[in-house]
């Protein structure tokens, strides 16, 4: 390893994700280097999933439509965007630190991305916002690969899941994860939770943000322990898990008026 830390970003060009890498590239701890960020490009497959999803409850129309998860609206986003950005930007700059190496890629795991990987040679890779990360990639820094996870591990896997925590009743559970990358989703050893702080302005519009920040400052408090020798890693229990997929809208509704009342 080289007197500095060299640290390589996953993620995808996202208001939060550029939060994210602005605030980890000015309040980096002593010791670590931000070497390269590496913005994924290629889309979620919503058109393919939803056809699919139709597809396969054609005879339940109600499934097919009402409950399709890859049916949402375009005012969440907005409104999400809304929420975020007077918050993010103050100033209304959401430009990236002029110093960050930063490249636009397909995929995080295609020819591209693991040239550039290869030049910046990073000690540790952090993951935020990817699609699933290949064993070439993740096994190539030497202190580890590891992933931001939006949810209680190992409880719950997959997507949109701190929103189905708060419809299965369970707000408390709604947390932060950061863990080891291994080849499957959300399973490797955890470093470290903690949970949403409950709020007056938790609605799905806002809890992106809220998450965004609390795995800010939970990304820079790790990575100092890294560098100081004191980081932990424990596997996760064997305690039944379940993988989640895309909430679908009519459920996202009734969950907003639950984390609306989550004080």
């Amino acid at each position: 390893m080289s007197s500095k830390l060299n640290i390589a970003v996953l993620t995808t060009d996202t208001a939060h994700h550029r939060f994210f890498l602005r605030e980890f590239s000015q309040r980096m701890p002593q010791g670590g280097r931000l070497a390269v960020n590496l913005f994924e490009q290629r889309p979620y497959p919503m058109s393919r999933m939803r056809l699919r999803h139709i597809r396969e409850n054609a005879g339940n129309p109600w499934i097919a439509l009402a409950k399709n998860p890859y049916i949402q609206p375009k005012s969440f986003t907005f409104r999400q965007d809304a929420f975020e950005r007077p918050r993010f930007f103050p100033e209304g700059d959401d430009s990236l630190p002029p110093q960050l190496d930063s490249h636009y890629v397909w995929s995080v795991n295609d020819d591209k991305a693991q040239e550039i990987l290869q030049r910046a040679n990073p000690d540790l890779i952090l993951v935020y916002g990817t699609g699933l990360v290949k064993k070439e990639v993740f096994q190539k820094p030497s202190v580890g690969t590891i992933n931001a996870h939006g949810g209680k591990l190992p409880d719950y896997r997959g997507l949109d899941t701190n929103l189905w925590a708060v419809y299965q009743g369970r707000p408390q559970d709604m947390m932060l994860t950061l863990h080891q990358m291994d080849e499957t989703f959300d399973t490797g050893p955890i470093y470290v939770s903690r949970p949403v702080v409950p709020n007056g302005e938790l609605s799905i519009y806002s809890l992106r943000y809220f998450t965004a920040v609390l795995c800010t400052q939970m990304y820079i408090d790790l990575v100092a322990e890294i560098i100081a020798g004191t980081a932990v890693s424990n596997p996760q229990s064997e305690a039944p898990s379940q993988y989640y997929s895309l909430m679908p809208w009519l459920l996202k509704r009734q969950t907003d008026r639950l984390l609306r009342g989550y004080h």
